[in-house]
């Protein structure tokens, strides 16, 4: 079999071979890197058994917004030939026999300009002589292009064929193939059958019946998919041409085309089966729609097999599928040998949604040329269904009143609901735990598991309000000592009295009526837990009253000094103890020994409760001195003071003994201290005392201070002089203002004063008359350093800059200087100022200081208000223009376009300008704008057409010239009359301009107003050959034939 399969192919190869040249198809590619710049790519298919291939070729790229070239590079060829393994060695790119095909990928980077279409072409030598479909094949150049709109939808990729280009089929075999287009960025494809082209894109003629959209008999095109379906019956290449159109919303931003041939060669093995390769044990979430079609939604998945099978049973299947460039993330995976089970898996994401078809390749590993069949896959993917569970918690653990509600995000209603709960509605009300929900939306797409948990918000709330208490009705009011767990807080109640604090420091005070009864009652109430009903305990308080009568009753000392006191408690009851404040204490109901002074005693029941009672021990009264006065001497020195002293306790009469030998109650003496000893009768201890005679004044000082200085603008001027032995003082002097009271006293100096630079004043003693008053000077100095300060400024230059300056004046010597700046500026100029307010505070030499205060300006920063364009009138009359208006900065401004001009208004041709506006301060940043200036028309083109013969008897002759960006043309010249209208014209000469043997005509373009009218000529040959042509004849002697007689 295999040596069948060769045999019958080497035929084939080497008939096709014999009559190839080199270029068997090709198509070109985009690729956006930003900033406009675009890397191209160009794949060319070469026959080895042709040529060899330049390693840079130049593009063309045309559009509306003019013209460029491009050169493209390729590092060479990587074989592609459709052999097996076995035979690619003998292929022609590896000098066999066997037909051969190279891939030569060219690639360049260019930047292009936004426009609505620009078309890039290349046009290669001539084409393979075996096509059966195109008239002359081997005189007929390949012309292929790619069209792009960078205007709509910039900085987008074209899309990229995924299959071969030159594949062979079988005769007599039906073939699905398909071209496998596939868009990077997800956007829509089509796809349409258009002709051959040659050079400059001219369509090339087929051989009838044969044409651009029907290149092969019953020829069939998906335009969604793109897959082929055809059947072959005669052998060689078949020219087919498909344009794939590049959609982004609806609107259409380029096409790439695919110029490739299908080698058709007669097989003695059969392709795959056509037939098989449909869809079965597909699950997931997909809904099949067709044999090989399936709908997903975005929250899906899915898996499917196929089976595809070769006749050949001896044939050994391979299979390649294009399914990752538009199914990114999905699996194809196969095995077996014949048939082979693929199996396709893939899980959609939410945003995929779109139609995307995929190819899968199957050849049947042949010898040397395998067969194979293209089976396409369409997979629809609709808005997905997502969601979430959003959950409240149940109020109180066990009240399972919490909530789990199934939101959707993304997904069309209505909607179904399965609850792990069994449950179908939104929402569920349920107790803690975790609860799973499934949604199913009008589309019947259902979403993943959504998980939500419930908990509890509160636990059970728990009241203990301790156990049962004493209180003691001496120490109320009564410290509670309950608790609350789960809850913020408690309240007491159950008793008639009062409560008092905040929790937990709650304390309780008893009505006597409970007192009485000896106990209360409490309950303690949780607060503060909402989710759980409150909780409540009790305790019983015992209230112990024993001590509602006690008292304790002293008994005085006998004598002054002596420790025979004695003090009792009572009732003593059983089980009282007793503490008293005693040195050592003593614990019995009566403290004895005791000497005069205050006791307590602490005495505790057999509750606990206990009580402090407190008693004094009173002495006998002990001599002592009750009084002891004085009158003062009127001035220091007079010696008329007076002292006096009286007695209590002890026993009368009492005797006086004065430390300066007086006796009796009164002395009269001067200012001194004086001891007095007084007895009693007894002769008990005697009472001592002593007292002072101060001298009611003393002599008056006066101290008017240390010579001051008064700054200007800092009146008035606080006195600082001071008196002694006198009330106040008094200010005289100068010819200003007092003001305040003693010893709060200010000036405020006259003009006489300030310009006198100084006064002085005399401060005088005051309300001390029992002495003569004093007197005592001062001088106040008064600079006036400040009178004609000022401050200049400069303001900053530029928006934001740091260049203004500030200058206190006058700069006087021994001035200091401090600025409000960051860091602190000292000199007299301050400098480096952005805009803003700054002071600045001068001091004297004296210490005197000003605070002055001004603002540095700066101009708004520069900007375009605007750019005005007017566009030229016709594409190159350069009288289109620019008017730029900028605001801000320091005028004037200087103007810099990005063709050389300046000034405000740039005159000039279409294109993008862009304009740089300075200001006079050369400020920076400066101010940027770009503006493009348009063409209203395009230049007239007239082309008068090839010249031309003129058959003298063949008139009118018919004149085929054309006008391009024109509405029509107007012919002249010539003697001749011209018939029919633009632009079917024909010219009918006069006999002058046969005579003449030729006219010359001219064309000229009309109906575009914008641009001038231009002319082209033709020239009309007009032979007149035969205008003497006659005939004539002799009498044959010989038989001769007729002569025809040219002049």
């Amino acid at each position: 079999m295999l040596r069948k399969f060769l045999f019958s192919a080497v035929l084939v190869s080497t008939a096709l071979v014999s009559r190839a040249t080199h270029f068997s198809g090709g198509e070109i590619y985009w690729h956006c890197l930003g900033n406009n710049q675009y890397e191209i790519t160009m794949v060319v298919y070469r026959d080895c058994a042709g040529i060899n291939v330049d390693p840079s070729v130049t593009l063309q790229l045309q559009s509306p917004c003019g013209n460029t070239s491009l050169v493209v590079s390729t590092p060479g060829g990587v074989e592609i030939s459709q052999l097996c393994d076995l035979e690619l060695p003998n292929s022609t790119c590896n000098g066999g026999s066997l037909p051969g095909i190279q891939q030569y990928i060219y690639t360049g980077t260019i930047t292009l300009a936004p426009c609505d279409s620009w078309t890039i072409s290349y046009t290669n030598i001539y084409r393979n002589n075996a096509i059966v479909n195109l008239q002359n094949p081997g005189t007929q150049r390949t012309y292929i292009r790619a069209v792009v709109n960078t205007t709509v939808n910039p900085c987008n990729d074209s899309p990229q064929f995924s299959n071969t280009a030159i594949p062979f089929v079988c005769l007599g075999y039906p073939i699905t193939y398909s071209f496998g287009a596939f868009d990077t960025e997800g956007d829509s494809l089509s796809y349409v059958l258009i002709d051959a082209m040659g050079i400059n894109g001219a369509p090339i003629p087929y051989v009838n019946p044969y044409s651009g959209t029907d290149p092969i008999p019953g020829i069939t095109l998906d335009p969604v998919t793109g897959e082929v379906n055809f059947t072959l019956a005669t052998q060689g290449n078949w020219v087919v041409v498909v344009q794939v159109n590049h959609w982004v919303n609806g609107v259409l931003v380029g096409s790439i085309m695919r110029d490739m041939q299908f080698v058709a060669y007669p097989c003695t093995n059969d392709p795959p089966d056509p037939a098989t390769g449909l869809i079965q044990n597909l699950s997931g979430t997909a809904t099949q729609l067709g044999p090989r079609a399936i709908q997903v939604c975005e929250s899906g998945n899915f898996c499917f097999d196929f089976a595809i099978s070769d006749p050949n049973l001896t044939n050994v299947l391979d299979a390649f599928s294009n399914i990752q460039q538009n199914l990114p993330g999905a699996t194809f995976t196969f095995n077996g040998f014949n048939p082979i089970m693929c199996t396709v898996c893939w899980t959609a994401t939410a945003g995929s949604s779109g139609y995307f078809p995929f190819i899968v390749n199957v050849d049947d590993g042949a010898c040397p040329i395998p067969a194979f069949q293209t089976y396409v896959y369409e997979v629809t993917v609709i808005p997905g269904l997502f969601g979430n569970v959003t959950t409240t918690g149940e109020t109180c653990v066990g009240t399972g009143n919490g909530t789990a509600t199934a939101n959707v995000t993304n997904g069309s209603a209505p909607y179904t609901y399965a609850w792990s709960t069994g449950a179908t509605t939104p929402s569920i009300t349920a107790g803690v735990g975790s609860y799973t929900v499934t949604i199913t939306d009008a589309n019947n797409c259902v979403s993943p598991p959504y998980t939500g948990v419930i908990s509890s918000i509160s636990q059970p709330n728990i009241a203990d309000a301790g156990p049962d208490d004493v209180g003691c009705v001496g120490a109320l009011p009564i410290a509670l000592s309950g608790s609350v767990t789960n809850a913020t807080g408690g309240a007491w109640s159950g008793g008639a009295g009062s409560y008092s604090g905040t929790w937990p420091n709650i304390s309780y005070t008893p009505t006597a009526a409970e007192i009485a009864a000896g106990s209360v009652t409490q309950t303690l109430t949780t607060t503060g837990n909402g989710g759980c009903p409150p909780d409540d305990d009790q305790m019983v308080l015992t209230l112990a009253n024993s001590f509602a009568n006690a008292t304790v009753t002293p008994t005085d000392a006998l004598c002054f000094g002596t420790a025979t006191g004695s003090a009792v408690f009572a009732p003593d009851l059983a089980g009282f103890t007793y503490a008293w404040t005693t040195t050592p204490v003593q614990t019995g109901a009566t403290a004895t020994g005791l000497s005069a002074g205050n006791y307590s005693v602490t005495a505790t029941d057999a509750n606990g409760c206990s009580i402090t009672l407190t008693t004094t021990i009173g002495p006998p009264a002990a001599l002592s001195i009750a009084s002891l006065t004085a009158t003062d001497e009127s001035c220091a020195g007079f010696g008329n003071g007076t002292a006096t002293v009286t007695a209590i306790g002890g026993a009368t009469p009492y005797t006086y003994a004065w430390s300066n030998g007086a006796s009796g109650p009164s002395i009269t003496a001067g200012a001194g201290t004086y001891t007095v000893t007084v007895t009693d009768a007894n002769g008990c201890a005697p009472a001592i005392g002593s007292i002072t005679i101060n001298a009611a004044a003393q002599p008056n000082v006066a101290n008017a201070g240390a010579d001051l200085v008064g700054c200007v603008g800092s009146f008035p001027i606080a006195l600082n002089g001071s008196v002694t032995n006198a009330t106040s003082g008094n200010w005289s002097g100068g010819s200003g203002a007092f003001g305040g009271s003693w010893p709060n006293v200010d000036y405020t100096p006259s003009a006489s004063d300030i310009l006198s630079n100084g006064v002085t004043l005399t401060l005088t003693t005051a309300g001390n008359t029992n002495c003569p008053a004093a007197s005592d000077q001062v001088f106040i100095n008064i600079p006036n350093s400040f009178a004609t300060a000022t401050i200049g400024t400069t303001d900053a230059l530029c928006n934001g800059a740091t260049n203004g300056t500030a200058t206190f004046s006058p700069a006087m010597p021994g001035f200091t200087y401090v600025w409000n700046t960051v860091p602190v500026q000292n000199g007299a100029t301050a400098t480096g100022l952005g805009a803003g307010n700054y002071s600045v505070t001068a001091t004297d030499s004296y210490g005197c200081s000003t605070t002055l205060n001004t603002t540095i300006n700066e101009p708004n920063a520069i900007s375009i208000a605007s750019l005005t364009v007017v566009d030229e009138s016709c594409a190159g009359s350069g009288n289109g223009s620019i008017t730029a208006v900028a605001n801000g900065g320091t005028q004037p401004y200087s103007y810099s376009w990005s063709n050389g001009a300046s000034g405000p208004v740039l005159t000039a041709g279409a294109g993008t300008y862009t304009v740089t506006i300075t200001d006079a301060n050369g400020c920076t940043p400066v101010a940027i704008g770009t503006a493009t200036i348009n063409a209203a028309a395009q230049p007239n083109q007239v082309n008068a057409g090839p010249d031309a013969v003129g058959c003298v008897g063949s008139f009118p002759i018919a004149l085929n010239g054309n006008v391009v960006n024109a509405t029509g043309g107007s012919w002249s010249g010539g003697n001749g009359s011209y018939s029919g209208t633009w632009p079917n014209v024909s010219y009918d000469p006069s006999a002058v301009d046969i005579a003449n043997g030729g006219v010359t005509l001219t064309l000229t373009s009309t109906g575009n107003n914008n641009c001038p009218a231009v002319s082209d000529q033709v020239f009309i040959n007009l032979p007149n050959s035969f205008a003497n042509l006659g005939i004539s004849s002799t009498n044959a002697i010989a038989m001769d034939p007729p002569r025809v007689r040219l002049p």
